[in-house]
This record gives C-alpha cells, sequence and structure tokens, in this order.
C-alpha cells in the first residue's frame, strides 16, 4: 500500500507530539522554525513556473521595479529554503546562554539512589566547572551535585522572589546534594568539618596517600553532632574558587540561631557580575527570551543595579 508524503508527515509528527524528551522538543521548534520560514505556507496567486526561462521572466521583472528583496524571497521560496536574513533575525533572538545538562557524579555509598542522574548549569559556567571535576576525578573523589531541572522565570502574577532565588534563576548558585553528607562520615562522598571555628567541605579521595583527621559534623536527630574519622580527603575549596564558585559565608552573628552546617552545600559564582553596573536586566538577557522576561514579574524590577549582594 502506497503512503503519500503528507500521511507521512502526519504519521511523523504524531509520533514527535507523544514523545516529551528534550530531543523531541528540540525537533518539534526546529520544524516550527522552518515553516515560519518557509516561502509556501500560503498557496501562490499565480501558477508555478513551469522551467527556467519562466523562473528567469520573474527575476527580471523583480529587477526591473527594483524589488531586489522580494527576488531574493522569491528564489528561496523557488528553492525551497529559508531566507538567510530570516535565519540571522531568529538566531538574534534567542538568549546567548542557555543550562545546559550534564552527567553527575554518583559514587558508590549507601545513600548513592539518592543522588541525581543529570544536573543543569549555566553552560558558560560548566565549560570551567568540567575542569574542576576533572581534578578531582583524578584523586578518587566525586562532587554530586543537585540541581534536577533548569531555572525558569516566575510567572507574572507571582511575588517578587527573594535575592537567593533571582540568584538561582540566573544560574548563579550551586547546591552540593543534601544526601552526599551528614549520614555516614564513614563512608560520605562528602564530609562538612570544622577546624577551628571554620567549616570546610572535603571529597572524599580515595585515590591520595596520606590519611588525615577530620572533626566531621554528622546529623543527630533534630540538630547535629561531631564525630572524629581518619581517611583519605582533599578541601574541595581550592579546586571550586578556580572555577569561580565560592562557599556560602558561615554568619555567626546571628547568635539566637544555631550555625547549620548544611548551609556549606550552597554555593556561589558572582563572575562578571560588577557592583554599581551590573543591572538585572543584563544578566536575564543573557539567559531568557524578551518574550519571557515581559511575561515574568521580574520586568518590574529590570533596571535594579548588583550592589556586590544584591540587586536594589
Amino acid at each position: 500500500m502506497e503512503t503519500t508524503d503528507n500521511e507521512l508527515y502526519s504519521a511523523l509528527i504524531d509520533i514527535i507530539k507523544q514523545e516529551s524528551s528534550p530531543e523531541a522538543v528540540e525537533a518539534r521548534n526546529l520544524m516550527l522554525r522552518r515553516i515560519s520560514m518557509s516561502g509556501d505556507i500560503t498557496p501562490s496567486r499565480i501558477p508555478a513556473p513551469l522551467n527556467i526561462t519562466e523562473i528567469g521572466g520573474y527575476i527580471n521583472l523583480l529587477e526591473n521595479i527594483k524589488q531586489d528583496d522580494l527576488r531574493n524571497r522569491m528564489l528561496a521560496s523557488v528553492l525551497g529554503v529559508a531566507m538567510p536574513d530570516d535565519i540571522k533575525e531568529f538566531q538574534q533572538s534567542r538568549p546567548e546562554l542557555f543550562f545546559a545538562r550534564y552527567a553527575c557524579d554518583r559514587p558508590e555509598c549507601e545513600q548513592a539512589d539518592t543522588l541525581p542522574l543529570t544536573f543543569y548549569m549555566r553552560n558558560d559556567f560548566l565549560e570551567t566547572f568540567k575542569d574542576s571535576l576533572a581534578l578531582l576525578h583524578e584523586v578518587g573523589a566525586m562532587l554530586p551535585i543537585y540541581q534536577t531541572s533548569a531555572p525558569r522565570l516566575p510567572s507574572i502574577s507571582s511575588q517578587q522572589p527573594s535575592q537567593e532565588n533571582i540568584l538561582a534563576i540566573l544560574g548563579h548558585t550551586l547546591e552540593l546534594a543534601p544526601t552526599s553528607a551528614f549520614i555516614n562520615p564513614e563512608q560520605d562522598p562528602l564530609i562538612v568539618a570544622d577546624n577551628e571555628g571554620k567549616t570546610i567541605v572535603y571529597a572524599r579521595a580515595n585515590s591520595l596517600q596520606e590519611t588525615i583527621v577530620l572533626n566531621a559534623y554528622v546529623r543527630e536527630e533534630e540538630g547535629f553532632a561531631f564525630k572524629e574519622i581518619t581517611g583519605k580527603f582533599i578541601p574541595i575549596t581550592p579546586i571550586m574558587q578556580a572555577a569561580g564558585w565560592y562557599m556560602e559565608k558561615r554568619e555567626d552573628e546571628n547568635q539566637s540561631k544555631p550555625y547549620d552546617p548544611a548551609a556549606s552545600l550552597c554555593w556561589r559564582n558572582i563572575t562578571g557580575m560588577v557592583p554599581g553596573r551590573t543591572t538585572l536586566a543584563s544578566e536575564l538577557t543573557l539567559l531568557y527570551t524578551p518574550a519571557q522576561i515581559t511575561g515574568s514579574c521580574l520586568r518590574d524590577i529590570l533596571y535594579t543595579v548588583w550592589d556586590g549582594a544584591k540587586f536594589s
């Protein structure tokens, strides 16, 4: 039984519509993009040219009446390709950066089943971060990341997000997997330890030769206790800072609340954000389209300026 082209196209579209993977979404976007740039979406009111001579007649007519742009569009339609200017215009409307997905470290441990398979990070930050991961892998260490989906802008009807959430929307925050530490320091892939009042995050590094003693935090009922452990560990701070990531500062000023060592799993990267110059608008346009930004409640604070700690 012979199947027409239209039937094949319809069957293909139905298959893609039912599939929800990122690849299928990209395929749908590509098809819509091609349709929007095609010259034959609506039927022509003149007969299709039968040969090259008739096409030449159209070219001569349009050149004589000084319609060079229309001539180029006509040729693109005849050839079944998109106009270069249309492609350029479409590409310019896309953000410069995006959130890339990358395989997450999943070391062998009793809580391995809780560790994510992948994480998302801004593509400009990810390129350098891969080098940090490689350095850790060389010493047998792993760094589970908890960022299971790409950030999205809040809707226009939403309340204004907190400063920390704004940084997350811009891809400037990173959280290490909460279950990668504090459970059993004897086997956890990450160890949060206290060193004379200073919190340091270590990764278990099985390939190192030297062992060290740590005063590790471990969860105990509703709080934390200390447990002295001996093993092969590497501090991750120098490696993370080389990629632009800095652990959130320990705040001891507020004595009404006990220090939460879990805060040491949260990191920031404010690379390229200049106090007094960087605006929220300039950061948003790197990652989101104008339509997404104007459809978000953040449009009301677009021209707030980064002061080194927040947009104000």
